[in-house]
């Protein structure tokens, strides 16, 4: 929970999309096709926010170029800011992901902002194995307080397989009351209406955070990450025109092909 401390607002600003509408309130973006080892994750959107590695990820073929490689330990974050801080507003998260190693743990993190210790549970996008009821499903919660927690679960999707890739897309829409999940392009929503907490949690790809430890670690592929975020009913909750045009029949949608 910090603030941008200038007077600056944390929202970007864009008239009627004329095309597809993505560089609209998109925050940030990483291609995720850096070189393994010790390459950190580089945000090719305006605001710089690289996410830094930790035990040298790996790399290889992602759904558009390249992807980097999660094993256990590996993962990137970042220091809590306004950027990817959120609070009762829209925001959307998409990613790719392509798990070889479904049975390593109780979860694995696609994108989180959350920490179990010291109630500062914000969001968290992942794939619950044995978290809560229905299991083998990919799931996004949020908390209202750092502390209760709420998930909607991708039940019209299903179950989930390793060596297989999955464009997971999920929102909270301040103006709708509504959290969402897509997986492949199918969505699950919920009628949520009690904000989300900002939290002091660190920003993570592949893991969140138990005090100062990692669990709930992603082991497998991690590819074409991005946030977007606005005031209620700005846009930041992305349409489903907008999530089908990111999924593109499952081949992706590249960042230069984002417009306005």
């Amino acid at each position: 929970m910090v603030s941008m401390g200038d007077g600056m607002s944390i929202f970007p600003t864009g008239g009627a999309a004329a095309g597809n509408g993505l560089l609209n309130n998109l925050i940030a973006y990483w291609k995720e096709d850096e070189a393994a080892g010790a390459n950190d994750a580089l945000d090719a959107h305006t605001n710089g926010l690289t996410m830094t590695q930790t035990d040298n990820p790996g790399s290889a073929a992602g759904v558009i170029n390249t992807a980097r490689v999660l094993a256990a330990n590996d993962y990137f974050s970042r220091i809590d800011d306004a950027w990817l801080s959120t609070g009762d507003v829209d925001f959307t998260i998409s990613c790719w992901v392509y798990p070889t190693n479904l049975a390593f743990g109780g979860g694995q993190v696609a994108f989180s902002k959350y920490n179990i210790v010291g109630g500062q549970r914000e969001y968290l996008l992942y794939y619950n194995r044995v978290d809560h009821a229905p299991n083998d499903r990919f799931s996004f919660t949020v908390s209202s307080n750092g502390v209760v927690t709420q998930a909607v679960d991708a039940n019209t999707f299903g179950g989930v397989v390793n060596n297989s890739w999955y464009h997971l897309i999920a929102w909270h829409d301040a103006g709708s009351d509504e959290i969402g999940i897509s997986v492949n392009d199918v969505a699950d929503t919920l009628p949520y209406a009690l904000g989300v907490f900002d939290s002091t949690a660190k920003p993570a790809m592949g893991v969140l955070y138990n005090g100062p430890a990692i669990v709930y670690q992603h082991i497998g592929r991690h590819d074409e990450t991005g946030f977007w975020k606005s005031a209620p009913g700005g846009g930041g909750a992305l349409t489903a025109a907008q999530r089908t045009a990111l999924y593109n029949g499952g081949a992706g949608l590249t960042y230069a092909a984002f417009t306005v």
